[in-house]
């Protein structure tokens, strides 16, 4: 489900990363731009985005910018928004307009789009360590591409393994799904 944000933010860093956010986006707006919608994937250390420029008059403006401010911008808001044992939004779609208007709707429990290479499981599974979810809350497509993360390992051994795994196992902690 989306979640969009009125009545959301009631000050504090959630609030102030999303304004951090949305002044990245608005810094992207062209010339004659009316509104910027992007269009955001997110697990932790992977991102894909879309941004997408118009003219008041709904009309497509070419634009070829960098975006990493806004990507940056992102990651920071997706990182203050965890809830502990709910995760963090995996999708953020936000319209910024050049008067100054926002809006954003953020996506926790439904399947990010990705652009092409899609992420792997271990990438998945990534995410779970920065952002757990407890398994009662995980959408079914998550808990499927956690089983895949740990088929990966299965497969692939020891060489997989991402950096934060070895060194929890080196610390004595390996998980009890490995």
């Amino acid at each position: 489900m989306p979640e969009s944000i009125g009545g959301m933010f009631s000050g504090g860093l959630q609030e102030d990363a999303l304004g951090q956010a949305t002044t990245a986006l608005r810094s992207l707006m062209p010339p004659g731009c009316g509104l910027l919608e992007y269009r955001g994937d997110y697990l932790h250390g992977e991102c894909t985005s879309i941004v997408n420029a118009r003219t008041v008059d709904g009309e497509k403006i070419r634009w070829n910018g960098s975006i990493a401010p806004a990507t940056s911008a992102f990651k920071h808001l997706r990182r203050v928004m965890y809830r502990p044992g709910e995760g963090s939004w995996f999708s953020v779609f936000v319209t910024v307009w050049v008067d100054g208007r926002s809006r954003a709707e953020f996506f926790y429990d439904v399947e990010p789009e990705w652009i092409p290479p899609r992420p792997t499981g271990i990438q998945f599974l990534t995410d779970q360590h920065f952002f757990p979810i407890d398994e009662d809350k995980q959408p079914q497509w998550l808990k499927d591409r956690l089983a895949a993360g740990v088929a990966e390992l299965h497969k692939y051994g020891k060489k997989s393994y991402p950096k934060w795994l070895r060194e929890m196992i080196a610390a004595g902690n390996k998980p009890s799904w490995l």
